[in-house]
Formats: structure tokens, sequence, C-alpha cells
């Protein structure tokens, strides 16, 4: 790595946040290196410990936004960010879609204006956008009634 000219600029990029190697490789091609300077500067960069997708996606699930989104948003995302389907499952697999669930529901709660009628319909059109599953969401309005 020290025989780059751009030695400073990578250190900057690893320094300022934690990426997963497809991001990482991205901004190295937005700062113009060359493929076969990038493949190795990851590579390394990979043995330093310095870029792991598996503690990115643990400290990605571990963000307050991501605990009302349900599993099947938060792997989409996660796809997109590149990381693996085995890292992805291997780390979804701990969280409780159904207390997801219910967090979502409390926080949309305490956003609805008390006299509105159609509170549940509200809900059900909030958690529907959050990814979670029809059978989930009737299940907790229904212990809601």
């Amino acid at each position: 790595m020290n025989q780059l000219k751009n030695y400073p600029e990578i250190i900057k990029l690893l320094n300022r946040k934690i990426w997963t190697k497809k991001r990482f490789e991205e901004k190295l091609i937005k700062k113009d290196f060359l493929q076969n300077e990038i493949e190795s500067i990851v590579i390394q960069a990979q043995q330093l410990g310095l870029i792991n997708d598996d503690k990115w996606t643990k400290i990605f699930l571990s963000k307050k936004n991501t605990h009302i989104k349900s599993n099947r948003e938060i792997k989409q995302f996660l796809l997109k960010e590149g990381i693996s389907r085995e890292i992805i499952d291997k780390n979804i697999d701990e969280r409780n879609d159904h207390e997801a669930c219910m967090r979502a529901m409390e926080y949309k709660k305490k956003r609805i204006p008390e006299k509105k009628q159609e509170k549940k319909k509200i809900l059900y059109n909030y958690l529907s956008s959050r990814g979670f599953s029809s059978e989930s969401i009737y299940r907790l309005l229904k212990i809601e009634q």
C-alpha cells in the first residue's frame, strides 16, 4: 500500500467511517484509482481488518432506526450495500421480526393525533410500508383491540 502515491488519501477515507467492500471499491473508482491498485488496496485493508462486511452489518443492525424496520427491508438494503447473503442471514437470524413490528407500531402510535378516527388503517399502512408481513400486522392490531 505504501508504494502508492495516494497513500494519505486512502488513509483519510478509511479513517472517516467504516466501509463495506463494495462501497470502498466504488469510492476508490471515483478517486480514479486503477483496477489493479483497487484490488490490492481492498485485499490489504481486509487483511488489516479495516474493511469487514460482517462488522459493518452488526454496527448497522445496532443503529436505532433499524429497530422499526422489518427483516425484509433490512435485507434489501444490505444486499444493495454489497453485503453477501451468508453474512446477512447470519446477522438477521438474531433479530426478532415480531418485536421489531411491535416497536414500529409503538413508534407510530405516538405520532398519530388522538382525534384521528382511522388509527388502525394508518398503523397498517405504516407497518406494511416498513416491510412487515400482513400476518404480523393483523396479529398485532387484533391484540390492540
